[in-house]
């Protein structure tokens, strides 16, 4: 981790440092701007809240709409809601929550920002999209590209074509 200020400096806007954060991870944590931690984590950090420091921003992925109201009422700064489709990361998944627990989400927390993940594609995002993500996370869309860099372009055109041809979408 101690690179990683050096690299930043490299970039004209510096990247935000964001780690998948097991909940007893010192606050202080040089270098670092924010935490993602699973759903399996809500239990802890709700005990936890009253030891934040204020400082860097935390996420958390959820599943289901009970798990996206407590990780907002722990005042996440964002949510990431999934699995949108079947996806090669979770295999193990038989079922997928699809872009209808997005839409219930987004209609019981319509001020949070939420982030659609799960097999999300250049063909499916504005799906997700459209149903009240203000932004994706991909994997495999990018990285199993043969040319990722235009795949990267691909998928930022697509959000952007739906957001202008539907003024209610709203990606950032």
């Amino acid at each position: 981790m101690r690179a990683l200020p050096s690299m930043g400096k490299l970039l004209a806007t510096p990247p935000l440092y964001v780690v998948n954060a097991p909940p007893d991870l010192p606050q202080n944590t040089p270098c670092l701007d924010g935490r993602h931690y699973p759903e399996r984590y809500l239990a802890t950090l709700k005990e936890r809240q009253q030891q934040r420091d204020g400082r860097g921003f935390f996420g958390v992925s959820v599943h289901a709409i009970s798990s996206a109201v407590t990780a907002a009422a722990l005042e996440a700064s964002y949510l990431q809601v999934g699995t949108m489709f079947p996806t090669a990361s979770h295999p193990e998944k038989t079922s997928v929550e699809g872009p209808e627990l997005m839409r219930a989400v987004r209609q019981a927390l319509p001020s949070t920002r939420l982030i659609g993940i799960g097999g999300i594609t250049e063909s499916n995002c504005v799906d997700v999209v459209r149903a009240g993500a203000n932004g994706i996370a991909v994997i495999r869309a990018i990285l199993d590209a043969d040319k990722p860099d235009i795949a990267a372009t691909r998928l930022r055109q697509a959000l952007d074509n739906a957001s202008v041809q539907d003024p209610n979408v709203n990606v950032i």
